[in-house]
């Protein structure tokens, strides 16, 4: 059992202010980006849960997760568990499958205890957090045609954030569970979202809204979900006004002005435009403080921010000319927070990290190898960094793969050959995608389809 101690019936005036003291922690929240205001949080969770403000064990897991307190976290939610909270087993089992406890995690109990609370209390959040891991191959085995018959399930029977989920993969198109992107079906999607009761279904309502020239609609959607506090919704309204994606009612000064406030108080989906713009002069923030922002993403990252740590790499990446000791700083990223970047992000930076291209035979025999140690998960991404990286290591890992499963009998040597593109069109032919193999057996397309079946086989 937990360190929390079981506490006896306790007296009005003592609930009443183990109620004050949730509600004080509640006014903080869970997501924000202050360490100080997380650390007032905490205490003030602990103290609620000490008074028999049961609600408060979950929170405490979580914020005991995000400063690193494994064992606390694992101790508060097992309490919150005894004490008869669903989102307390929830948030353990799912703590277990994606690592969240570092050493402590036990990846083998996660998703067995999610289909188990699934399958006795039919809880919708259960089911749509396990098509998340069956999606992405976190903690079992990739299982995509499984993760979207649960998805839509969910989404027939009303569950919000699954209807918000399918819109989103039709939004963008997703090749891992075979979504087309089609904006009318991601527009019926997500606008049934809202009406469940998704609000952040509204700031992907207002983006498919512009990709269909419905600018108006768009402003309006986004400046609603603005002013009801959906995450991300403030971004997505600057830099829809910077970029001018509302037509005439954009306004480039309010957008660049919106997006500048919102970067310094932290706001990470404000950042993430600020670095893109980066890349490119015309576009660039000339306000925009660099060392600052990165700095906030550090303190994010440490902070568990699965977000955060995924645009600093991405920043050490594609900004490395204005960053000094970038591939070092790259290299510490992925050995510190391998848990936040997960396991595709993490693949593909470690390739980023081990290719030297002062080397390219060593560097490309270290990624190979570092391809085929991985439990199937990631292979795809990092492969796919590779070819961005080197196209010819791309092709001797492709070679190594086909080898080995007795499709190519060629020398293994990087180089595009005859026989290495027969070999292609051969496995191309046997997985069903022959006609896009065809326009190229080692284009983008065809290597995200190849290196998609060869990490789910």
């Amino acid at each position: 059992m937990s360190g929390f101690m079981l506490v006896a019936p306790i007296h009005q005036a003592e609930a009443q202010s183990a109620q004050l003291l949730y509600e004080e922690a509640e006014s903080i929240g869970l997501s924000s980006s202050n360490e100080a205001d997380l650390q007032r949080a905490l205490e003030l969770y602990q103290r609620a849960a000490e008074q028999g403000k049961n609600a408060a064990l979950y929170r405490l897991g979580v914020l005991h997760a995000k400063f690193g307190n494994f064992p606390e976290a694992i101790a508060a939610y097992e309490e919150s568990v005894f004490r008869g909270s669903s989102s307390g087993q929830i948030a353990l089992a799912e703590g277990h499958a994606r690592g969240t406890f570092g050493t402590l995690s036990n990846t083998s109990l996660g998703v067995p205890e999610l289909e188990r609370i699934v399958a006795e209390q039919q809880n919708d959040r259960a089911a749509y957090l396990l098509a998340q891991l069956l999606e992405t191959g976190t903690g079992t085995a990739r299982n995509t045609a499984r993760s979207t018959a649960i998805y839509s399930e969910l989404a027939e029977n009303g569950y919000a954030p699954a209807l918000r989920q399918i819109g989103r993969l039709h939004l963008r198109g997703n090749h891992v569970t075979n979504t087309p992107k089609d904006l009318r079906k991601a527009l019926d999607f997500l606008e049934r979202g809202i009406a469940a009761g998704s609000s952040s279904a509204k700031r992907d309502y207002g983006l498919a809204l512009i990709q269909v020239g419905r600018k108006q609609e768009a402003f309006e959607v986004l400046s609603d979900a603005a002013n009801s506090g959906v995450p991300g919704a403030e971004a997505e309204l600057a830099n829809g006004h910077y970029r001018g994606w509302f037509g005439a009612l954009s306004e480039e000064k309010t957008g660049r002005t919106l997006l500048n406030n919102l970067v310094e108080n932290g706001d990470l989906y404000a950042i993430r435009y600020a670095l893109i713009h980066h890349e490119r002069r015309s576009r660039r923030l000339t306000e925009l403080d660099l060392p600052e922002v990165l700095n906030s993403l550090e303190q994010q990252s440490d902070l568990g921010s699965e977000f955060a740590a995924r645009m600093l790499a991405g920043a050490y990446r594609n900004l490395r000319s204005h960053i000094s000791d970038d591939r070092a700083k790259l290299a510490k990223l992925v050995e510190d927070h391998a848990v936040e970047l997960g396991s595709e992000a993490l693949a593909a930076e470690t390739i980023t990290v081990l290719y030297d291209k002062n080397d390219y035979y060593g560097s490309r025999l270290a990624s190979a190898e570092y391809l085929e140690g991985l439990d199937t998960v990631g292979l795809a991404k990092g492969a796919l960094r590779l070819r961005s990286i080197e196209p010819r290591a791309y092709v001797f890992v492709l070679q190594r793969q086909l080898k080995a499963r007795g499709m190519y009998s060629g020398s293994v040597n990087g180089l595009a050959t005859r026989s290495t593109l027969r070999a292609i069109l051969r496995f191309c032919k046997q997985e069903g995608y022959f006609d896009v193999c065809t326009h190229g057996p080692i284009s983008h397309a065809s290597a995200t389809r190849i290196m998609q079946s060869l990490e789910d086989a």
